[in-house]
């Protein structure tokens, strides 16, 4: 296990509640210049570095921004990102992680292992009811960019229709998106 590494004064500053996303933005930036940053921030994912919940959140809010500056920033450190999947039950920090290891940018580097364990665990997130909704939608899309074959089709079918079933009137954002994605994977697959 590598050894800790100290968190910078603009982490300190910045890693907490109630920064807004200007300030995120600003340190995302900044965070691309200084790579040893982002392995900060992927050490307090890991729980290399201890953090309260909410500069875990913020940690992870940020790297998805790094995400958004350059898509492929973070590329090399792949592993890591499923890594944290592991380390963190935390459904905000899941979503921000999910949104870059869901990325369509990514497909031509995954081997097929790593596209079936992403598709997988898609479905499986779509099956658990006691997830909050922004969890069901980064799944939708997690599915959705990595299904290769008729027979995964189905399966993410099936999942999207349990989901549905067990979405609630309020939820109706939710369901139509869900529809959406049925009807596109039925006219790529039919």
């Amino acid at each position: 296990m590598p050894l800790p590494r100290h968190i910078p004064h603009e982490f300190t500053e910045h890693l907490k509640k109630g920064v807004g996303v200007n300030s995120i933005k600003s340190l995302a930036n900044e965070a691309l210049r200084h790579p040893e940053w982002i392995d900060c921030l992927l050490d307090i994912l890991t729980g290399h570095i201890s953090l309260d919940r909410d500069g875990m959140r913020k940690a992870a809010w940020m790297l998805h921004h790094i995400y958004l500056l350059d898509e492929r920033a973070l590329l090399h450190h792949r592993s890591t990102l499923t890594t944290i999947l592991d380390h963190t039950e935390d459904p905000s920090v899941l979503r921000e992680v999910f949104k870059i290891l869901g990325s369509p940018l990514w497909a031509d580097t995954e081997t097929d292992a790593q596209r079936v364990e992403l598709l997988q665990l898609g479905m499986d997130l779509m099956y658990d009811t006691s997830l909050r909704i922004g969890i069901h939608y980064t799944a939708i899309q997690l599915t959705s960019f990595h299904i290769v074959h008729k027979t995964e089709c189905v399966s993410v079918r099936e999942a999207m229709m349990q989901l549905n079933s067990t979405v609630g009137q309020e939820s109706l954002p939710l369901r139509q998106c869900i529809e959406r994605s049925l009807a596109r994977l039925d006219k790529k697959w039919k």
